[in-house]
């Protein structure tokens, strides 16, 4: 009888054991996922200075129509006014929006008078 309860006293402590083993030890919480990172607004390159498209610049953070009578070209940082007289929407893109003013004068030449 002994050995029974040798026995029964071994086989308590190995399932005792067993279920020590099989009850796992609390998992550590995760850590709670970073917010997403906030990025600028459309247009906005770097911190806080717009790419604008032909047309538009740069102005307190954000991008601006060309005021009427001047014209923002692609990769333009400021308007650019049209020449003398002439006339332009606003948003402008190039100097082919200017319409009327005052023609260029033509460009002279460098000529030679003769003088034999």
């Amino acid at each position: 009888m002994l050995k029974l309860t040798a026995m029964t006293a071994i086989m308590a402590i190995v399932l005792g054991s067993a279920s020590v083993e099989a009850s796992e030890p609390p998992k550590p919480k995760e850590p709670a996922a970073a917010p997403a990172p906030k990025r600028p607004p459309p247009g906005l390159v770097g911190n806080t200075v717009p790419q604008c498209e032909s047309g538009n610049y740069a102005a307190g953070g954000v991008c601006r129509p060309s005021p009427p009578d001047h014209y923002v070209p692609s990769g333009g940082k400021y308007p650019i006014p049209c020449p003398k007289g002439a006339k332009s929407p606003a948003g402008s893109k190039a100097e082919s929006y200017c319409v009327g003013g005052a023609a260029k004068p033509p460009e002279k030449k460098d000529e030679k008078k003769g003088g034999h």
